[in-house]
């Protein structure tokens, strides 16, 4: 007479157990991002400790610029770490998290050439490289018929600039100074001031529109207690001494 409820026993437990491990994985999110990008060196410690306090793990894809965003517009991944605003215009598929990750410094490096940066004007007499997936870089430039090329991987870009292939490159300070560090040019530097200093977002698929409101009051609380500012100045001290080495 026990077996059958033995057996009702085992069989809740099993099924009890498969639910659990279902909510689990419930709890673990993918995200795309830049693939040797320095930006990753802010943006995932930042992400990673937003998430950890709603009590969901990450996953990140490290991937080339233009693929992670696409797999995260299509839904393949669960959101991209961080983009510009410019990129929900052409995504709509990709809700942004209104609360800023962080600033980006948008810079010219140069080997040959130095002059008062001052906007994307002041890019014009100039043959200008910049990374291929950087829409908001493309957006700009071609808008004002800079002469331009792009290129797949950040080595090439400021390889062409040690190289004299083209007068100017545009990156973000932090992609350009961890390209330097790892790179054997000498010569290659950053003209100041910034071209630009603009929020990055992070974004997740529509399917996830839900978490939205909860990862802004994260955010916003991180920045309130100087969080992410720690984590941008360790970062950024770190790669200008990786340079000077």
């Amino acid at each position: 007479m026990e077996r059958p409820g033995m057996l009702f026993a085992v069989v809740w437990i099993a099924l009890f157990s498969l639910a659990w491990a279902g909510l689990a994985r419930a709890e673990t999110m993918v995200l795309s991002t830049f693939s040797g990008s320095g930006l990753t060196l802010v943006q995932e410690p930042i992400i990673r400790e937003a998430y950890r306090r709603l009590g969901i793990e990450l996953e990140i894809l490290q991937l080339p610029a233009e693929r992670a965003l696409q797999m995260a517009s299509r839904g393949q991944v669960d959101g991209e770490v961080a983009r510009l605003a410019v990129v929900r215009e052409q995504y709509p598929s990709l809700v942004m998290v209104p609360e800023p990750l962080f600033l980006i410094e948008n810079v010219v490096f140069s080997k040959d050439i130095s002059f008062p940066v001052d906007g994307y004007r002041s890019l014009l007499p100039y043959q200008v490289v910049t990374l291929r997936g950087y829409k908001h870089f493309e957006e700009r430039l071609s808008s004002l018929n800079v002469d331009f090329s792009l290129l797949p991987t950040y080595e090439q870009v400021l390889q062409t600039i040690d190289k004299n292939r083209f007068q100017l490159a545009l990156l973000t300070r932090l992609d350009g100074l961890k390209t330097l560090s790892e790179l054997d040019v000498s010569g290659v530097f950053a003209l100041e001031p910034p071209l630009e200093v603009v929020p990055a977002y992070h974004f997740l698929h529509r399917k996830h529109a839900h978490l939205v409101p909860r990862l802004s009051r994260v955010l916003r609380e991180m920045r309130q207690a100087g969080v992410i500012e720690q984590i941008q100045l360790r970062v950024l001290q770190e790669l200008v001494a990786g340079v000077s080495h």
